[in-house]
């Protein structure tokens, strides 16, 4: 057999492997994988002298061994595997079928999903190490898209900190060696390598431990789809990279994905219907959100630049209605910089010019809502990353400033701008080192005919004020 077509084997547990016997679970499983897994798995399979071996576990339940047996029948390289889901199952079988010495093996879970290219991608990798004379050696593909496929509650914040957040569908790029669905082993029957199902973060140093040489490639960039959903059981966002602007068909041309039923998602009964693995195996906590009208929203986990500013619109973006305060940490200094109080209103887009922050420092922000007359913080925070946003789907315009902060001559000192309006009150301290750069958008005056400012600054630990006057809009 030529060694471009060295046999690979793919590896998923498949629908709970028989400890989840809860059928709504494995209803709403059975319903991702149709949506998001089967048709790209199917595609890659077809390919020669590739392998899907589909573990069920040791006792499955009769609804997935029918339905894996009426999706699968007839499929040559499809096996079924009534047993679990570990490197000697992988490599007893992989050993048995494949024709020559040397075999890959690679993993992937029942909802994620891999580019129509991923097969050839894994093969020119194997042979450029063949070529090199190794035999034995696993390489990582560090990069490829972390996915919120559709917009739902984040528990693991509801049960950690008692936010009611609701993740919007999402796309961002993430760099991540050594993610399951990320990396492939080289290795031969005689010498297979034993530790590939152990904790993915760990693999390295077992790859290490058996002798096999280590490797991590930075391309391609976009070489896995991996998919978090609200029957997973780990927390929903991990990346903090920009937002990639995308549609599901763009997904479904790429990764080989059902954008239809993605899509139809939303509008199922799996919609509302959550799960956390609790403990003991097998068992689930079960939750459920019939409204969701008051839940925070959070669009990203990262804020960037466009055209310099850092834009924020806290009702459209967060769903925060009503009076709220708006945060901004200096994470370097341990302080805040930034107390924003207002009522928020329909196409109220506050903007926030890099050049009132220090770049150098990491800055972060957080929005409270105001309960029953306190002000509550109702979100984790957001990290502010100074860098342009790469494709922005409408670029900011650059406008003057309102109001020019002159620094006394003879002092070097941090400085306190107050501007208080009717509905709301701005509070933000400054180095003297960026007052004379300061841009301040005409965003944070609100819809007030006037605002009254004030201006101090720190003298032997006080405030101390050396301006003041109102602007007029």
């Amino acid at each position: 057999m030529n060694k471009h077509r060295i046999p690979i084997f793919i590896a998923s547990p498949f629908i709970g492997q028989g400890d989840i016997l809860n059928e709504e679970w494995i209803d709403g499983r059975i319903a991702l994988f149709e949506a998001v897994t089967k048709k790209s798995l199917l595609h890659l399979t077809r390919q020669e002298d590739v392998h899907w071996l589909i573990f069920l576990g040791r006792n499955p339940t009769t609804k997935v061994v029918e339905y894996a047996t009426t999706t699968f029948e007839g499929i040559e390289n499809i096996h079924l595997m009534e047993s679990r889901f570990n490197s000697e199952n992988i490599n007893d079988k992989a050993k048995e079928t494949s024709p020559v010495e040397n075999y890959i093996t690679i993993l992937i879970a029942d909802d994620d999903a891999w580019p129509k290219n991923y097969i050839s991608t894994v093969r020119e990798k194997a042979n450029h190490l063949l070529d090199m004379g190794d035999e034995h050696a696993g390489m990582t593909f560090s990069n490829g898209l972390e996915w919120v496929m559709s917009d739902q509650v984040d528990i693991h914040f509801l049960q950690k900190a008692g936010y009611n957040l609701l993740r919007k569908q999402n796309l961002v790029e993430y760099n991540y060696p050594w993610l399951g669905c990320g990396f492939f082993v080289l290795q031969t029957k005689s010498r297979p390598f034993n530790s590939i199902c152990n904790a993915h973060p760990t693999i390295p140093k077992w790859l290490k431990k058996e002798g096999f040489s280590i490797h991590v490639a930075e391309s391609p960039s976009r070489a896995w789809l991996y998919n978090r959903h609200q029957l997973s059981a780990s927390s929903l966002v991990k990346s903090e990279s920009e937002p990639v602007n995308f549609t599901l068909e763009e997904l479904e041309e790429e990764f080989g994905i059902d954008a239809k039923k993605v899509a139809g998602w939303k509008d199922s009964r799996f919609s509302s219907y959550y799960s956390e693995k609790a403990q003991g195996v097998g068992m689930l906590d079960m939750y459920d959100f019939p409204d969701l009208e008051d839940f925070v929203h959070m669009p990203f986990k990262s804020f960037f630049l466009n055209n310099g500013y850092f834009t924020i619109d806290i009702l459209s973006q967060f769903n925060i209605r009503g009076t709220c305060r708006l945060r901004i940490y200096d994470v370097t200094n341990k302080k805040y910089v930034l107390l924003f109080t207002l009522k928020t209103y329909e196409g109220q887009k506050l903007r926030f010019h890099h050049s009132m922050f220090d770049s150098s420092n990491e800055y972060k922000f957080d929005i409270q809502k105001q309960i029953d007359g306190v002000l509550v913080r109702v979100m984790p925070y957001i990290l502010m990353k100074f860098k342009e946003l790469d494709a922005p789907l409408v670029l900011e315009e650059e406008t003057s400033s309102f109001f020019d902060i002159v620094t006394p001559s003879d002092k070097k000192t941090d400085l306190k701008l107050i501007i208080s309006a009717k509905d709301s009150k701005l509070i933000f301290e400054l180095p003297s080192s960026i007052c004379s750069q300061c841009i301040l958008d005409s965003s944070i005056l609100g819809d007030a005919h006037s605002s009254k400012y004030q201006l101090f600054n720190l003298e032997e630990g006080s405030w101390n004020i050396i301006q003041e006057g109102t602007f007029l809009r």
